[in-house]
Formats: C-alpha cells, sequence, structure tokens
C-alpha cells in the first residue's frame, strides 16, 4: 500500500482511497481551467497512488480542493505548460509531495518556479505560498527528515519554501494562505 509521512497514524491512512480516474486528466477538461482550486499539487506521475491518497485525505479531512494533472508525461510539453499555467492562476498555494521519484522529474522545478512567479505578480513574494510535503512509498521507506534535509542535491532552490511534516504545520501553511481549513469535517 502507498502510503506518504507526517503526524498522523498509518492505520487512519487505509480509509483514503483515490477518487480518481488513473487515466483521465484534468487538463482535458475546459472547465478546470477556469474552475478555482485551494491547492496545486506538483509530483512525479510515479508517485501516482500516493498522491492520491494524500488528494483524498485534504478533500475528507480538511474541505481543501486540489488540482492534480494524472496525465502522464507523454504529450505536447508546449500545450501542457500553458494549460497548467492558467490553472496555475486560479490556485491559492501549491504543495510539492516530495519523493525520491519528484526529485528527478522535469516537470516539478518547471511548476514549482513558474507557480512562484505567478504568485510573485498577483500578491508578492511567491515563495510563501510554496511548501514542500515528504512522501514515500514502501519500496523506498524513507523518513521525512531524509526528504526534508538540507541535502537537496540538484534541487537546492528547494531550500526557499515552507516545510509541512506534520498536519498542524501543513494546517497552518494551508491557512496562511487564505484557505479555510475544516478541520472538523
Amino acid at each position: 500500500m502507498a502510503q506518504f509521512y507526517y503526524s498522523i497514524d498509518r492505520k487512519e491512512l487505509t480509509k483514503y482511497r483515490c477518487f480518481y480516474q488513473r487515466s483521465a486528466s484534468l487538463l482535458e477538461s475546459q472547465e478546470y481551467l477556469t474552475r478555482k482550486f485551494d491547492v496545486f499539487i506538483s509530483h512525479s506521475y510515479k508517485d501516482r497512488d500516493i498522491v492520491g491518497n494524500f488528494v483524498e485525505f485534504l478533500r475528507r479531512d480538511y474541505g481543501v480542493s486540489c488540482f492534480v494533472d494524472w496525465k502522464e508525461d507523454n504529450r505536447n510539453p508546449d500545450e501542457a505548460a500553458n494549460k497548467l499555467k492558467k490553472v496555475m492562476k486560479n490556485c491559492k498555494a501549491m504543495l510539492l509531495l516530495r519523493s525520491e521519484n519528484s526529485d528527478n522529474s522535469y516537470w516539478v522545478p518547471w511548476e514549482t518556479g513558474c507557480f512562484e512567479t505567478i504568485k510573485d505578480g498577483i500578491a508578492g513574494n511567491g515563495t510563501k505560498y510554496i511548501a514542500l510535503f515528504p512522501i514515500a512509498n514502501q519500496e523506498k521507506q524513507i523518513t521525512a527528515n531524509t526528504v526534508l534535509d538540507n541535502t537537496f542535491k540538484h534541487m537546492e532552490f528547494l531550500k526557499r519554501y515552507t516545510k509541512t511534516e506534520s498536519r498542524g504545520n501543513l494546517c497552518k501553511f494551508l491557512e496562511s494562505c487564505g484557505i479555510i481549513v475544516n478541520k472538523y469535517l
């Protein structure tokens, strides 16, 4: 079973199941280019099961809406980039779900830089709207400290962003971005 790490009992995570269809991409629908979302999820497609559980957790436990692009990386990059930029303008914050896979993704650094630039233009100080959240799977048992430590390899720019490795830190980050977190759903 895919897992993500933070301060919730792992048994509790089993109640979260992915509500998405893997074959579908939200970018294929024009509706999602104008819809408002609380959070843009930046991730590696290789972590899709973990990401799906995390997104479902945010939706069910906090009432947070998320945009996640589920499309694999075999598409026209210019077309995808233009659509993603439109979606990013309609998101309040970005959570980068950090893993070994996301560190090796070529989309993650682009999404992060683009989101920061968009937020700089809209609200100033774009770095405050982006946070890192560690995820892992059974094949790669890693801890939050491994993912969030200061050894960012080729991803040094990530040191600029908030680290949210616990439920409390995640709520504080979301609320600092103007997202209403319903902790009592």
